[in-house]
């Protein structure tokens, strides 16, 4: 949710509750059915469809843990 302080200062709050990610979007990103992975310790973003983002969570969080075929436990 953004609220008028803009994205900045609601970043800082995620990372000092030790959020690994944040997920972002605006207009053109939803037009295309895209989001915006954020990696809050490396500032590092990428996009990714809409229907892979849970799986790109899974295999950055739980890469152990998911299957081949793309199944998270």
């Amino acid at each position: 949710v953004l609220f008028r302080s803009g994205f900045g200062p609601q970043l800082k709050v995620a990372a000092k509750h030790q959020a690994k990610f944040a997920v972002l979007f605006g207009d053109s990103e939803w037009a295309k059915n895209e989001l915006v992975i954020k990696e809050l310790a490396t500032g590092e973003q990428k996009v990714v469809p809409m229907a892979e983002v849970v799986e790109f969570l899974c295999g950055q969080c739980f890469e152990s843990c998911c299957d081949p075929e793309g199944g998270c436990c």
